[in-house]
């Protein structure tokens, strides 16, 4: 099984983006529904990234951090390292759903 970093690079592919040093501050936030936001970055310090209607944090280098219903709920790397709540609605499992229903939805564009 894929991990999240793994399947957001392939949403970032499906949706035929730029690479991520070509996108402005060399960061990416995309909303993958109504309680699920992700943020990129792709620089080599911490960047303060605050989705609308999110709490915001410091997101560490190249990595990404995800967002339930504003609140942090995850801390992912490209090296495997993953930090997620475990909540019965936010957690791996919803956040997986959901990366993999919006890249489904796009398939199917």
């Amino acid at each position: 099984m894929k991990g999240i970093f793994a399947l957001v690079i392939d949403l970032h592919e499906r949706l035929q983006l730029p690479s991520l040093k070509d996108l402005p501050g060399r960061r990416w936030t995309y909303e993958l529904s109504k309680e699920w936001t992700i943020c990129i970055n792709g620089n080599g310090k911490p960047v303060e990234m605050k989705p609308e209607g999110s709490m915001g944090c410091n997101v560490p280098p190249y990595s990404m951090v995800a967002f339930f219903n504003g609140w942090l709920a995850g801390i992912f790397t490209p090296n495997g390292r993953e930090e997620m709540v475990a909540g019965s609605l936010a957690n791996e499992d919803s956040l997986r759903h959901a990366i993999e229903h919006t890249i489904e939805a796009i398939k199917e564009e």
